[in-house]
């Protein structure tokens, strides 16, 4: 029977669930597509694409932003879940019924490893596939010519050999006024340049050619071309008046699509023992490349160190020994300093010397830069297919990370709907995205280990999910906003008022000689505290309080016991005045040690006895009011007891 309880307590759990994964799945999916398409928005526009390729570009987009969108959808269905149970105390039901919060969460769990799984499946067999060709049609649309569109009053080159201006455009006729045109298309040696009155720019129907129709102007020619007439003079330029003259330039518009091919080679059409494969062998030529360059660059410094008749330091020939002891012997018995050699050459074979070395450093820094290129360039290679095996994993375990967010994180809240789970899975999410951006960028670029990277947002965001955890398991109040908000009352000043009910048996009533005279030693204490050093002293001096700290106990206990002993009245008045009385604490803070030095010591422990600091003053503030609500409160009821004691 306990059996089919829990099965029947499972069901219910994933019935509730689901709904909400496949809703809050949906709603992530759509925001995270809305982001991609906004910003690759400027790249689509003008480039005349058709709508069956637009609806290629969305499906494809949306399958390849499903990884991401799932971690959202399960950390905010999770959230929603466990915020509705607590709201409608099922969730306290159940504990109440013997069963924990782990065994709540097991049927979601298994749920979230399922998954996981999926996802890891999807992305390794099927996400390659519509990677290719989302990548591919972007990147042909990149390579795609942009519509025409020539703006007025500023130069245009959108079309390949030409800068054209136009001060004024008619946008009913299309008719171009103070039309300009710089014609380099043959080079800037044979450069046109024509104006216009008007003119009209036509593009055919096959987006392969534009006509350009222009109306009363002159071009100019400037030949540079090596001709010459008979005489074997050059002809400089060429001047000519026109009333109509037509151009007809070249210009590819069309939408043309890359082979998937050449975008299937690279990391994003590769599985994970396909990216494995491909690591092993960029590992191989990365080292290769090393090896052959720290020997170039070594064989290159010894060829410039040394000269052709000195031996390289490699030679272990018995002659390459003996001339380099030679050479040791003759530099000890000679000292020369760089000063006197350079006086004892001419200044033409010392310019010829400072050539030489600058020549050979020039030649260095060349090697230097091809070299390094060539190692960065299959340094990137490996990293990127690197993070994109580790990114398989990623998004998988990110799934099991932010359930053991938002589903601890809705039992403590317990608030179910729209509004906090979606406000506390927005801010949740960001955080994500932002460590794992910022890790990826230093993984792809080496400032860290790839692995360190792709895994930093996990690192970061799976503690929070076991502390979490922990604390919903244990029914800890640490983030329960209404603990916060009576903490926050307290630390800005709000009182909790008294309460004092008037008693409807009472055994002895108090006397009212006995309560004046409590009352008197209340309001005394309390005069006596506002003159003491707890309330005169610096701000800065409160650290060295010591035992004044606990001045406030006496007064405090006093206080208790005379408004309990007055309770007993059977004057109504005086207990309503009662409630006027605030409710203090006894010491001024914890933070202040008994021990003068010690208190100087965490004064000098900048920057955190700073804010400490003015946090004493403004507690200090509070007391110093109570205070003196205590002496005018006690004058008003000293008022009462007395006219009470006059009237017996």
């Amino acid at each position: 029977m306990k059996i089919k309880g829990v099965k029947r307590l499972y069901t219910y759990i994933l019935q509730t669930f689901i709904p909400l994964l496949l809703m809050t799945f949906f709603i992530c999916w759509f925001i995270v597509l809305l982001q991609f398409l906004w910003r690759y928005v400027d790249e689509m526009v003008g480039k005349g694409l058709d709508i069956g390729i637009l609806a290629q570009l969305m499906f494809y987009a949306a399958m390849s932003l499903i990884p991401m969108s799932l971690p959202l959808g399960i950390l905010l269905a999770s959230l929603m879940t466990f915020g509705n149970l607590g709201e409608k105390l099922e969730l306290l039901a159940m504990k109440s019924s013997g069963v924990p919060l782990h065994k709540i969460m097991t049927p979601l769990f298994v749920a979230v490893m399922g998954l996981a799984g999926g996802l890891f499946i999807f992305q390794n067999d099927y996400l390659i596939t519509s990677q290719v060709k989302l990548w591919t049609i972007v990147y042909s649309a990149r390579r795609a010519q942009p519509e025409l569109e020539i703006p007025e009053g500023t130069f245009y080159n959108g079309i390949e050999g030409y800068n054209i201006y136009v001060k004024q455009k008619n946008a009913k006729t299309g008719l171009l006024s103070d039309v300009m045109i710089y014609d380099h298309s043959q080079g800037f040696s044979n450069m046109r340049v024509i104006n216009a009155d008007s003119g009209r720019l036509v593009m055919d129907d096959s987006k392969s050619f534009l006509t350009f129709t222009l109306y009363g102007g002159q071009s100019f020619e400037n030949l540079q071309r090596q001709e010459f007439d008979m005489e074997g003079k050059p002809i400089p330029y060429v001047k000519e008046r026109f009333q109509v003259k037509t151009i007809v330039i070249p210009f590819d518009a069309k939408f043309k699509m890359m082979d998937e091919s050449e975008m299937g080679s690279l990391y994003v059409g590769k599985n994970l023992w396909e990216l494995n494969a491909y690591l092993d062998s960029v590992s191989v030529v990365r080292d290769s490349v090393r090896s052959i360059n720290s020997t170039a660059l070594l064989n290159m410094q010894n060829s410039i160190s040394y000269t052709v008749r000195m031996p390289l330091p490699g030679d272990t020939t018995q002659e390459a020994r003996a001339y380099r002891e030679d050479v040791r012997t003759a530099a000890h018995r000679v000292q020369f300093r760089l000063d006197s050699l350079r006086s004892q050459t001419s200044s033409q074979d010392s310019l010829i010397a400072i050539t030489h070395a600058i020549s050979d450093l020039d030649m260095q820094l060349s090697e230097l830069t091809s070299r390094k290129f060539m190692q960065e360039s299959e340094d990137v290679l490996h990293r990127t297919n690197s993070a994109e095996k580790h990114r398989k994993f990623t998004f998988p375990v990110a799934c099991i990370v932010f359930f053991f967010i938002g589903a601890p994180l809705g039992a403590i809240i317990r608030k179910g709907g729209i509004g906090t789970p979606v406000v506390a899975s927005v801010v949740l999410f960001i955080i994500y995205y932002m460590i794992d951006t910022f890790g990826y960028k230093m993984a792809k670029s080496g400032d860290l280990e790839t692995w360190q990277g792709m895994w930093l947002s996990t690192a970061v965001l799976m503690p929070i999910g076991i502390f979490l955890t922990y604390k919903a398991s244990r029914d800890s109040s640490t983030l329960n906003m209404d603990s916060w908000v009576i903490w926050l009352k307290k630390l800005m000043g709000y009182r909790t008022p008294r309460r004092v009910s008037f008693k409807d048996l009472i055994v002895q009533p108090a006397d009212p000689a006995i309560s004046i005279a409590k009352a008197g030693t209340v309001k005394k204490m309390a005069q006596q505290l506002l003159e003491s050093p707890l309330i005169k002293s610096r701000m800065f001096a409160l650290w060295k309080l010591g035992h004044d700290n606990h001045l406030l106990k006496p007064f405090v206990l006093e206080l208790e016991g005379t408004i309990e002993y007055l309770r007993d009245s059977t004057n109504a008045l005086v207990v309503l005045k009662l409630m006027d009385f605030p409710v203090m604490s006894k010491i001024l803070s914890r933070w202040i040690p008994e021990n003068k030095i010690w208190g100087v010591v965490l004064m000098l422990f900048l920057p955190l006895s700073v804010p400490l600091t003015f946090y004493l003053a403004h507690r200090r503030y509070l007391i110093k009011k109570d205070l003196e609500t205590v002496v005018t409160q006690s004058d008003l009821l000293l008022e009462i007891l007395e006219e009470e004691e006059r009237k017996q």
